[in-house]
């Protein structure tokens, strides 16, 4: 899948628009799996921007249509090629959903500065030395679903 021309939506406003397609809340709308898929252009497309993805997220907005709202299930992820752009976005989130929550997202986003939004060195550095942020990081976004 080659992305759109002319698009240039933000991966947190696409996300949004799969999450829109998978668990409709509302009317159906025009949105498409391969479209919306096709305008990242950030990751792999043989990770995400697939055909496997498009068919699956067309099954489950089928099944979700069936079922009474409070019953429809979601499509999360977390963009790992994008983990500093990816925090950005959830305390963005959380200053206007749950500002009393943002002194704990800072401490999992200070775990990650020294490594200056360089993914290979945070690696690196949890290969030699097995402190990560990775409680700091669950801590953050399971918080962040309870509040969704």
């Amino acid at each position: 899948m080659n992305a759109a021309p002319g698009h240039d939506a933000t991966p947190a406003k696409i996300a949004a628009e799969i999450r829109s397609l998978a668990r409709p809340l509302g009317t159906a709308g025009d949105l498409d799996a391969y479209t919306l898929l096709a305008r990242f252009e950030r990751w792999p497309t043989w990770m995400w921007a697939n055909h496997e993805v498009a068919e699956f997220l067309g099954w489950l907005r089928e099944r979700n249509l069936a079922r009474p709202a409070g019953e429809r299930v979601g499509f999360y992820g977390l963009d790992v090629y994008s983990l500093w752009d990816s925090l950005r976005e959830i305390i963005g989130w959380l200053e206007v959903n749950a500002p009393d929550a943002v002194p704990d997202a800072l401490r999992a986003w200070r775990c990650f500065v020294p490594y200056g939004e360089d993914p290979p060195r945070y690696a690196w550095s949890t290969r030699l030395v097995p402190e990560t942020c990775e409680a700091d990081g669950v801590a953050l976004l399971i918080e962040v679903r309870r509040r969704a």
